[in-house]
């Protein structure tokens, strides 16, 4: 509901992506090692407002210094880990690629995901017509042929389905 901005038609249907995130993450350190780099995982933290995230670069805030004290690259990646509560129901999870020569500078990196592999399944609204449906299931088939495109209520978890996200 979040996503679908009160919208009608194909632009406010959701789709939910499955992932095999063991595949994507050998994915991920297959590209990294290639470009001599390392990948890092997080979990996104939620637990700081918005006025705390927003001033915690300044010396005052109490959580400065255990952000900035001998500043280093991991205390760098849990900055970019932070969130607004607000968002806690996306429970995400980022992926970082880091060059271990940091002298380097790319804006943009364009990972190749081979996603036949990682896609598990495709969970779409229940509140698509058939028309959506089929014009979704068309075109993800000529992208990713084969994959499992399951109707239901995005809200409610499939059988069998684990929304459990490792720590």
């Amino acid at each position: 509901n979040q996503y679908t901005y009160g919208g009608s038609g194909l632009s406010s249907v959701c789709v939910q992506f499955v992932i095999d995130r063991q595949k994507l993450q050998e994915q991920l350190d297959t590209y990294a090692n290639g470009i001599d780099a390392k990948v890092y995982e997080g979990v996104v933290d939620y637990s700081h407002n918005e006025f705390v995230i927003q001033n915690i670069k300044r010396v005052a805030s109490p959580l400065h210094s255990a952000y900035f004290d001998d500043f280093s690259l991991a205390k760098y990646l849990n900055l970019l880990l932070l969130k607004r509560p607000a968002f806690q129901y996306e429970s995400e999870v980022r992926f970082f690629i880091i060059k271990n020569d940091q002298n380097t500078h790319v804006d943009t990196i364009d990972v190749p995901i081979d996603w036949r592999q990682v896609i598990k399944r495709i969970l779409i609204s229940s509140k698509c017509s058939k028309w959506e449906e089929k014009l979704f299931t068309d075109y993800v088939n000529t992208k990713i042929p084969g994959v499992t495109i399951q109707k239901c209520n995005i809200l409610d978890a499939p059988n069998g389905f684990d929304y459990e996200i490792e720590g």
